[in-house]
C-alpha cells in the first residue's frame, strides 16, 4: 500500500505532517504521453493481487520512457509496498536497465536499495546490479555474502581500515565503532567516528569508504541502528558545513558526496516518508538534478514534513 494516503501525523514541531510516496511524487514530476502510464503504474505500486498486476503491467507494456519509468521503479524501492508489487518493480526494472544506458544511469542512484533487495533474495535485483554496478569488486563481493551477513557489515568488511588514513594514524579502530552503531550504541559510536574521521572540518580519506557502510546501514529497516543519527554521520562526512569553500575535483569530500549519490534515491524515501530534515541538508548539496530536488523539496514542504533552514538558505529562499 502506498504512503500517500491519509498518514498525517503530529511532528515534534506540533506540525501536522503526512508522509509522502517517494514514488508517487517521482510520477508526477513527468510528463507521459498518455494517461494510461501514471494510472497504470498506480495500480501497480497499489496492487496486493495478481489480477491488478497483469492487468497494470499489460498497460505499461508500449508506453513510458524507460529512463522515467526506471526512476519511478527506483523511488518505489524506498517505499512500503505489498510483496507482489515489489517483485514486479523489480522484474520491470531489470528488464527496463537491460539495454537502456539512461535507465542504468538512474538505476545508479538506487545501488543501495537494490543491494538491500539481493541480501533479501531478489535475484531480479542481482540481475539490475549485474547490469549496472560500475565497480565490479563491490558486485561479486556482495553478491558472494548475501545470504551470510547483513548488508552493512558486509561492506565494511570489504575495506582494508588499516591502510586507510584516519586522525593521525590507520583507521583500524572504524570496524568496532561501526559495530557499535549498528548494535545501536549510538552516542559512543557516532562521537568516536565523527572524532576519528572529521578533523577541523575536513573528512579524512578513510571517511569516503565509510560513506557507502552508513548507506548501507541506511537499509536496514529494524530498529537498530537508530535511523537519525546514522544519516546525521552522513551528513557530518559531507562537510556540509562548508558550503562557501570550493570542492576541488577528486579531493576526499568530492568523492565522499560522489559515494553518498548512490543513495539517493534513499535518501528522498526519508524525505517523503522518514528523516526529511536530515535527508534534505544531505540532498540540497549532493543532487545534481536541482529540478528534482526542488520538486521534491515543494511536495514534502505542501505535506509539512520537517525541512532543512540550511537548505532553505542555499536554494535562497
Amino acid at each position: 500500500m502506498l504512503c500517500e494516503q491519509d498518514d498525517s501525523v503530529e511532528s515534534e514541531s506540533g506540525r501536522m505532517t503526512t508522509d509522502l510516496s517517494a514514488a508517487e511524487v517521482e510520477l508526477d514530476r513527468h510528463v507521459w504521453d498518455t494517461p494510461d502510464v501514471p494510472e497504470a503504474v498506480r495500480l501497480l505500486l497499489a496492487a496486493d493481487n495478481e489480477d491488478d498486476l497483469l492487468l497494470a503491467r499489460s498497460e505499461l507494456a508500449d508506453g513510458g520512457s524507460a529512463a522515467e519509468l526506471a526512476s519511478v521503479w527506483c523511488a518505489a524501492l524506498t517505499d512500503p509496498l505489498h510483496p507482489l508489487a515489489r517483485r514486479a518493480v523489480l522484474e520491470l526494472l531489470s528488464r527496463t536497465v537491460s539495454d537502456q544506458p539512461r535507465a542504468q544511469a538512474t538505476a545508479r542512484e538506487a545501488i543501495w536499495p537494490l543491494y538491500a533487495e539481493l541480501f533479501a533474495g531478489s535475484d531480479d535485483a542481482g540481475r539490475v546490479l549485474d547490469a549496472i554496478e560500475p565497480d565490479r569488486d563491490r558486485y561479486h563481493h556482495l553478491r558472494a555474502k548475501a545470504g551470510q551477513t547483513t548488508l552493512p557489515l558486509a561492506e565494511l568488511e570489504r575495506h582494508d581500515w588499516t591502510q586507510l588514513k584516519a586522525c593521525a594514524t590507520n583507521a583500524s579502530r572504524v570496524p568496532a565503532a561501526v559495530h557499535q552503531l549498528l548494535a545501536g550504541n549510538v552516542d559512543d559510536a557516532d562521537d568516536e567516528l565523527e572524532d576519528y574521521l572529521i578533523v577541523q572540518g575536513n573528512v579524512m580519506p578513510a571517511g569516503v569508504s565509510l560513506v557507502p557502510v552508513i548507506a548501507a546501514a541506511l537499509t536496514v529497516q529494524e530498529s537498530a541502528p537508530p535511523r537519525w543519527p546514522t544519516i546525521n554521520l552522513l551528513l557530518q562526512l559531507m562537510t556540509i558545513d562548508l558550503d562557501a569553500r570550493h570542492i576541488e575535483p577528486g579531493s576526499v569530500e568530492d568523492r565522499a558526496r560522489a559515494a553518498a549519490r548512490e543513495a539517493i534515491w534513499l535518501l528522498y524515501g526519508d524525505l517523503c516518508h522518514g528523516e526529511s530534515e536530515w535527508a534534505d541538508d544531505i540532498l540540497t548539496v549532493i543532487d545534481p538534478d536541482r529540478e528534482r530536488y526542488r520538486f521534491f523539496r515543494a511536495r514534502a514542504e505542501s505535506a509539512g514534513r520537517e525541512l532543512s533552514a540550511l537548505a532553505a538558505k542555499r536554494l535562497g529562499s
